[in-house]
């Protein structure tokens, strides 16, 4: 079978996608360690703009996953299956993206077709995750003294998405 160009372009943004999540968790992490325990953190200007522009990119992907309809198979799945679908079908690879069914008669999906909802749940659990975590960070940071203005941003843009995310999660898609 002959690859298209739309087949391409979704290899393509699903590696965009996974590159950019793993990015920003090494960039967050590193960030949330120097907050916490380093002296004078200290952050280039190159880390200040791959961290804020990974901590939108990211978020906005979770955002506008959780906020596409689902896949027919998944319809009628719960919140989390639905959303997770939605994620995974902007960031799991084409060669994962279950076909839709043909008639009622095929049998039910496999762990394969579950592929894109466990990579759209472990994408979107880790940013919320490490969004939540830089909150705290920041807090506590906040109160031992001053929490450098890096984890003050990445605290107010992953806040911000979050809420995004959280409406996106609970609207009827």
């Amino acid at each position: 079978m002959p690859i298209s160009i739309v087949s391409i372009k979704r290899v393509i943004v699903a590696l965009v996608s996974i590159l950019a999540l793993l990015g920003f968790v090494a960039l967050v992490i590193n960030v949330l360690y120097q907050t916490l325990y380093a002296e004078t953190p200290y952050f280039g200007s190159m880390q200040v703009f791959w961290v804020n522009s990974l901590a939108g990119l990211v978020g906005g992907v979770v955002a506008t996953g959780f906020g596409q309809a689902p896949p027919p198979q998944v319809m009628a799945g719960n919140l989390v299956e639905r959303n997770a679908s939605g994620v995974g079908g902007l960031v799991a690879p084409p060669e994962l993206q279950p076909a839709p069914p043909t008639n009622a008669a095929q049998p039910a999906p496999g762990l394969g077709a579950k592929a894109p909802q466990i990579i759209g749940l472990l994408y979107a659990t880790v940013y919320i995750v490490l969004g939540f975590a830089s909150i705290a960070v920041v807090i506590i940071a906040e109160q031992k003294g001053d929490a450098p203005d890096l984890a003050k941003g990445l605290a107010t843009v992953s806040g911000g998405l979050i809420v995004a995310i959280i409406g996106a999660f609970f609207a009827g898609n």
